[in-house]
């Protein structure tokens, strides 16, 4: 797993039902790349406007949290690298790209055996582009899955007030 560390919190086994490929977080739909102004931006200044021509129509996928199996997760580095050596050191010094190469990698159909884990319908759920109205909670204060099973990994819950609150009271 490669996660952010600020922003994440694990309500269950984050490796539960996790039967190999390359989870990657979905934010939310009424989001694409080329509509959201972050990531339009990482796109553009990292690739160009014509990357952002070919990927801004797509759907937003989180670099946050990342996970799979051992073979998945390498390749998945190796291609981050790879991207992360492209760019000119003086540009990346002063700005961190992750999401727009993550995008790129995931668009551009360069990641083998991808699993997309759409938020709260799956192991992972990004919340910071969505509203509270969306995000169901448990009556001891967790994030639900719209099935109403426990989301193991909560991502951006610190965008929510009311999560931090009940999130860290627990």
């Amino acid at each position: 797993m490669l996660s952010d560390v600020r922003d994440v919190i694990f309500q269950d086994d984050p490796f539960a039902g996790v039967n190999g490929g390359l989870l990657v977080s979905m934010e939310n739909f009424d989001l694409t790349i080329g509509a959201e102004d972050f990531n339009r931006g990482w796109v553009l200044d990292a690739y160009g406007q014509d990357m952002l021509d070919r990927i801004g129509g797509c759907y937003i996928s989180c670099s946050g949290v990342t996970l799979g199996d051992m073979e998945s997760i390498k390749g998945y580095v190796d291609k981050m690298l790879g991207e992360i050596c492209k760019q000119p050191f003086k540009k990346m010094r002063n700005r961190i790209y992750d999401q727009a190469f993550h995008n790129k990698l995931l668009h551009c159909g360069e990641l083998a055996s991808v699993v997309p884990c759409f938020s709260l319908q799956s192991n992972i759920a990004t919340l910071g582009c969505m509203s509270m109205g969306e995000i169901g909670l448990s009556n001891d204060g967790k994030v639900l899955n719209r099935d109403g099973t426990i989301v193991p990994i909560v991502h951006q819950y610190d965008r929510h007030q009311v999560l931090v609150e009940k999130l860290l009271s627990a």
